[in-house]
């Protein structure tokens, strides 16, 4: 009897020990925790859930995900302006893959909360009274990729197949692409370290192929998600290693002060090897 009601109280209560996440884990003082208790544990809570108490819901489905990773937010119909630029030697593609997956909420088209399984009830003073991204938010990128808008994000192309034959084109280009190679199936872009030790950094899923044809073992490219990681947020907007953001600008922090850009580009003169 005793050890029918322990099986019966574990299985009872076994939900909420796989519902439940650690609080040492990065994403919850981090912006992307929009949990409805979100504001005990950070401060400028500009966006949390009115209710909603998992943090996961808002992009993730266990099951019926339309796309990996087990994606469960609905995705923005909207035609973006594409970038441009006189040395972009790449075809401009409309977003996919990861960068799509970020402007479902940010390009301020589709609710935080409106994911496949429903709309969850988000509240705060950047949002409106549908659950979108206000136009003068800093956290809306809005559907023009090319002119900066509220938001002062630097404007770069995304969803770009990165191959050699793009990395040959580029070399006349004042920044243009490092070396690449294939490690275990991933196609990543080659960096000098301050060392003199190459380090290589993987690109990110695209369906796309560059305007020869050409596209890489792995099809993968540059995506928001090749320097952006959403669910760690230690160096500040969300960036996967320290960036000078007193300027934004790589020819200014240089690759022995936190150059995220020199993992894909070089300037001229070359870094000394």
């Amino acid at each position: 009897m005793k050890r029918a009601l322990i099986i019966t109280l574990f299985l009872f209560f076994m939900p909420v020990f796989l519902m439940a996440i650690d609080i040492n884990s990065p994403i919850v003082k981090s912006p992307h925790n929009l949990a409805s208790w979100a504001p005990s544990v950070r401060t400028n809570v500009r966006v949390r859930a009115v209710s909603e108490t998992e943090i996961c819901k808002f992009c993730h489905l266990a099951h019926s995900a339309s796309v990996e990773p087990l994606w469960g937010h609905r995705f923005s119909s909207a035609t973006y302006k594409l970038y441009s630029s006189a040395t972009l030697k790449s075809p401009r593609n409309q977003p996919d893959g990861g960068s799509k997956q970020c402007l479902s909420c940010h390009d301020g088209t589709v609710a935080i909360g409106g994911t496949l399984k429903g709309n969850i009830a988000v509240t705060g003073s950047d949002v409106d009274v549908q659950g979108r991204l206000i136009t003068t938010s800093v956290l809306n990128l809005g559907t023009d990729l090319q002119s900066p808008g509220a938001n002062t994000h630097l404007k770069h192309p995304i969803s770009i197949a990165v191959t050699d034959s793009l990395i040959a084109a580029t070399q006349v280009n004042t920044w243009r692409l490092r070396p690449s190679r294939t490690v275990n199936g991933k196609y990543e872009i080659d960096q000098y370290g301050p060392s003199g030790n190459d380090v290589y950094y993987p690109l990110r899923p695209t369906i796309y192929a560059h305007s020869d044809g050409t596209r890489n073992p792995n099809r993968t490219g540059m995506q928001c998600t090749t320097c952006h990681d959403a669910h760690d947020n230690t160096y500040g907007y969300f960036v996967r290693e320290p960036v000078n953001f007193d300027n934004y600008s790589c020819s200014h922090s240089g690759p022995t002060s936190g150059g995220l850009c020199y993992h894909c580009h070089e300037p001229q003169p070359p870094v000394i090897k």
